[in-house]
């Protein structure tokens, strides 16, 4: 019942679209009905506190639960999902990067680039650490994406929670990304990046794996400000660990296999670019 009410409520507050929020009994619950579906609702926080306070009415729940706005927007509305300050440690699967505060306002950390474009990145502005990742489909279109600490994502595309502060994207079997936010400590538990066909997979058990078939880096500690740096690079970086010709996979509609191609058949991306960090797309129109 609780997939099918995120579903249908676009993944977020049907007011706002934030994508943080509980659920919400339009009718009040009834212990001789218990939970009907059709009469559950998502409301983040605010909004709730304002349904709760007479601020937004019933009609008004009623009328977004019809129209939510993730569904008219196609996109949820930004939300912040961390704040850290000092210095800090990224958990990626078993490994752990140390992020000390410099000092220095603008000092950027590329966790993890992808033939030049940074798909994971720790930045700080006034001594407040800001993280941005995206997640892409196969096809190299942008699913999920943090940028500075606010989550925004596609709500057609897969299941999404966000509970006691751990945000899951996709089952919970087989996520496309699970991070754990335990401020000053942030946990990227389970992740798959996917860019140019370079895949990399992100695991508590195996740390990160799947660059080139049987390659799996685990167990390692760094304070580099490059860390993982796979594929082609036009701005030249190197990093604590670097990988230049990792085995690229196309997908294969049939049965989810994967082939490998060369990396000739993937354009590289002009340098100002693959730097951007920029929030999804807007909707083609």
């Amino acid at each position: 019942m609780a997939k099918a009410i995120r579903k249908r409520c676009g993944y977020g507050c049907v007011i706002c679209g934030k994508p943080i929020y509980e659920y919400h009994h339009i009718n009040g619950y009834r212990k001789e009905t218990g939970h009907i579906e059709m009469e559950i609702t998502l409301l983040c926080d605010g909004c709730h506190r304002k349904e709760r306070g007479g601020l937004i009415s019933r009609d008004d729940v009623v009328r977004s639960d019809a129209n939510p706005i993730n569904r008219t927007n196609g996109r949820s509305a930004p939300d912040q999902v961390w704040y850290a300050q000092g210095p800090v440690r990224i958990h990626i699967g078993t490994n752990t990067i140390h992020a000390n505060y410099f000092g220095d306002d603008g000092v950027t950390i590329l966790l993890l680039v992808l033939d030049g474009r940074p798909v994971l990145r720790l930045r700080e502005e006034d001594g407040i650490w800001l993280l941005s990742a995206r997640i892409s489909d196969a096809w190299n279109r942008p699913l999920v994406q943090i940028h500075e600490n606010e989550l925004v994502y596609l709500v057609e595309e897969t299941d999404i929670t966000f509970v006691g502060g751990v945000l899951t994207v996709g089952p919970g079997s087989h996520p496309m990304l699970r991070i754990k936010f335990r401020p000053p400590d942030l946990f990227i538990q389970e992740a798959v990046f996917v860019w140019n066909g370079i895949l990399v997979m992100i695991s508590e058990k195996k740390g990160l794996h799947r660059i080139n078939k049987d390659l799996v880096i685990s167990g390692l500690q760094t304070d580099f400000q490059v860390v993982y740096n796979f594929g082609r690079d036009p701005a030249n970086r190197g990093g604590f660990f670097r990988l230049g010709v990792p085995t690229r996979f196309s997908p294969v509609e049939l049965e989810g296999q994967v082939r490998e191609i060369p990396e000739s058949m993937f354009p590289l991306e002009d340098i100002s670019i693959a730097e951007r960090f920029d929030i999804l797309d807007e909707p083609s129109s």
